[in-house]
């Protein structure tokens, strides 16, 4: 029996042929249907709206003050006069006793005739007393009252009297006479701005107009003839009073600071009734200067 062998080759190279004459033919597409798939419909469920009540309003609370940032500034004194309140607080009334002591420095200009003048000029200390020399070192009552807060309005008052009697006796004789009667009064309304630092310490600044007067008698007996002799000092001035207020209590204090009246005006006269009559006016401006010191309270 004759067997024919293949070479492993050439067994290869045919499948290989085979291969690629099978891959160029198309394969056949086979069109399969399109089954249409119907669309189901699905009912709108309806879900009820839950009604919630109306929302209630709460009122509106008072708005607190708005705390301002950044440079500090001054805060007046509280409104009212309380246990709290500073001293300036609007509706306090003061009640002071202005310059009881002190020191100051005093000149006076009289105009003569014929175009002369006369000077003097001194230094008065006082302590609850004061100088005849001039109505300004005497001491004064003086009422206040604060018609918004740090503003006060009011004045001082003073007044003086002294007389008195001198005797002479020896030789079986007595001689009396009167010493002279000076009767002298200043009134000083004016105007004030309070700065409250705290409730201990403060700062009040006080100006108006004074104006005062100022009278001398002397009665002078020769004989059975007598003749009074009348010196009346009057003018205006302008007060400037810056004060400090140191309130070591509630509601009481004292005053330092120091005082200016400036002259705007004043006149001195003479007058002679009796046995003898004679009469002379000048033009007489009074300018004081000094530190003074006081107490006051505050209601």
């Amino acid at each position: 029996m004759k067997r024919t062998i293949v070479p492993a080759a050439t067994l290869l190279v045919s499948l290989s042929v085979v291969a690629s004459a099978m891959a160029q033919q198309p394969y056949p597409q086979q069109p399969y249907p399109q089954q249409p798939y119907p669309q189901q419909q699905y009912p709108q469920q309806q879900y009820p709206q839950q009604q919630y009540p109306p929302q209630q309003g709460y009122p509106q609370q008072q708005g607190y003050p708005q705390q301002g940032y950044g440079p500090q500034q001054y805060s007046p004194p509280p409104v009212s006069g309380g246990q709290g309140a500073m001293f300036g607080s609007v509706g306090q009334l003061i009640i002071s006793a202005d310059r009881l002591f002190g020191l100051s420095f005093w000149s006076a200009k009289t105009d003569l005739d014929n175009g002369v003048s006369s000077s003097v000029s001194g230094t008065d200390i006082n302590l609850l007393w004061g100088d005849n020399a001039t109505p300004y070192s005497t001491p004064r009552l003086g009422v206040d009252y604060t018609v918004a807060n740090s503003i006060s309005v009011g004045g001082s008052v003073a007044f003086t009297s002294a007389s008195g009697t001198s005797e002479l006796s020896g030789a079986g004789q007595s001689l009396s006479t009167d010493t002279p009667t000076v009767t002298g009064f200043a009134f000083a309304p004016r105007f004030g701005y309070i700065l409250g630092i705290n409730q201990t310490i403060g700062i009040w600044f006080k100006g108006g107009i004074t104006y005062f007067s100022q009278k001398t008698e002397t009665k002078v007996t020769t004989g059975t003839s007598s003749t009074t002799s009348t010196d009346t000092l009057s003018g205006f001035s302008l007060n400037i009073e810056p004060e400090l207020v140191i309130l070591p209590v509630p509601h009481f204090g004292l005053t330092v600071g120091g005082l200016a009246d400036i002259a705007l005006s004043g006149s001195f006269k003479h007058e002679d009734t009796g046995a003898t009559m004679s009469s002379a006016d000048r033009n007489t401006k009074i300018n004081n200067f000094g530190i003074t010191f006081g107490v006051l309270g505050h209601i």
